[in-house]
C-alpha cells in the first residue's frame, strides 16, 4: 500500500484541532450561527490557519537567507 508523503506546505502548516475549532466557532458565530454550514466553517478555518502558518514560515526562511 502506498503512503502519501505530506507536502512541504503541510509540514510547515501544522495546526491543532483546538486552533481550528476556535476559529471555526468564531466564523460560525459571526455568520449568525447557521445550522447547515459547520463543515464550511471548519474547512475555511483550517485553510486560513494553514495559509498564515505557511506565510509566516516562508517569511522566516526569507529572513534567514538574507
Amino acid at each position: 500500500m502506498d503512503t502519501l508523503e505530506p507536502s512541504e506546505a503541510e509540514l510547515t502548516a501544522n495546526v491543532t484541532y483546538e486552533e481550528i475549532a476556535q476559529l471555526a466557532y468564531r466564523y460560525w458565530d459571526t455568520a449568525g450561527r447557521p445550522t447547515d454550514r459547520e463543515v464550511d466553517f471548519w474547512l475555511q478555518a483550517e485553510a486560513d490557519l494553514r495559509w498564515v502558518r505557511n506565510r509566516d514560515a516562508k517569511a522566516g526562511s526569507d529572513d534567514d537567507s538574507a
